[in-house]
């Protein structure tokens, strides 16, 4: 998880690394493309940013030969470096989370964390009117799934969707695990940026004595 919050705090920029001497005007990394039907390809992915990754993800295979995968035509990618692995899971039902549109759109999304509490990241992308000008943009989210729900946590209205959070915690019988979460809350110590420590803490709290089995996960 080292890499993934070292991104998210600058701004999601591209990391400058490298695949040796591939395309040396460009930034590459390490990764593994899980394709529908179930194959698996060692690749070097083009880093960009989380908004572009989410759309599409562009790789060189080692033959040199240059690929695009749209969200709907692979399982998800990962990129590898050193002491980390980012995960991005191809899935159709972050934006039926989040705006509850008629149609679903499938895209890559970047999961935070897995187990009981799996956590992911996203990066809504909206044209907003200013003045008489249209303007691009980007509202974070994490989004949290838990018993087959969805609970969005934005940076704008962090407080009030994290004790939304905590009140399904709550009805769902871990009020005494989640006490600790609870008063750090009315004391307003956490921040939107804290929120995978915040989930990794419930996910201790509530489940330290494996009472649910953790979902498996992407191969």
């Amino acid at each position: 998880m080292k890499i993934v919050c070292y991104i998210l705090s600058i701004a999601l920029a591209p990391l400058s690394l490298f695949a040796g001497d591939l395309l040396q005007k460009e930034q590459y990394a390490n990764g593994k493309v899980f394709l529908l039907n179930k194959s698996v390809s060692d690749v070097y992915i083009k880093v960009e940013s989380i908004a572009k990754m989410q759309k599409g993800v562009q790789y060189v295979d080692a033959k040199g030969l240059e690929y695009h995968t749209d969200p709907f035509k692979a399982n998800g990618f990962w990129l590898i470096y050193p002491e980390d692995t980012m995960v991005f899971e191809s899935r159709n039902d972050i934006d039926k989370a989040l705006f509850q549109p008629k149609k679903a759109s499938t895209c890559f999304v970047l999961r935070i964390q897995k187990g009981n509490l799996p956590l992911y990241y996203y990066l809504d992308e909206r044209l907003e009117m200013e003045g008489i000008d249209q303007v691009l943009r980007e509202k974070p989210y994490y989004l949290l799934r838990f018993k087959e729900e969805w609970y969005p946590i934005s940076k704008e209205h962090f407080t009030n969707d994290f004790r939304k959070v905590l009140a399904v915690f709550k009805k769902a019988g871990f009020e005494n695990e989640i006490k600790e979460v609870v008063a750090n809350f009315v004391e307003a110590k956490y921040l939107f940026e804290e929120t995978p420590k915040i989930v990794e803490l419930c996910e201790n709290l509530i489940f330290r004595k494996g009472a649910v089995a953790s979902p498996i996960e992407m191969p």
